[in-house]
């Protein structure tokens, strides 16, 4: 949820196979629509011949001329963990 400067709140959702997929790459995945941002390997992924990976999002402000004060991360509390690495402003 992005809180502004005005008070107003907007929901933005992570969806599974949309946004983003499993950070272990799938064999046989085919994926239309998230953005791989980077592939790499630790450990466990070289001992099993698979790579993990990380993705991007990118979401425009529905109001451009208001700040964004913060930004709340929250788990819709499913198996999955979400993590968050980086966050850019432009």
């Amino acid at each position: 949820r992005r809180h502004f400067d005005d008070g107003q709140q907007h929901e933005m959702h992570l969806v599974v196979g949309r946004d983003l997929a499993d950070w272990w790459e799938q064999r046989g995945e085919t994926n239309t629509t998230f953005t791989v941002a980077w592939t790499g390997t630790n450990d466990k992924s070289r001992r099993t011949g698979q790579k993990i990976r990380l993705f991007k999002s990118t979401w425009e402000n529905p109001q451009p001329g208001v700040v964004v004060r913060s930004i709340d991360f929250v788990s819709a509390m499913s198996k999955c963990a979400p993590f968050l690495i980086a966050i850019t402003v432009e």
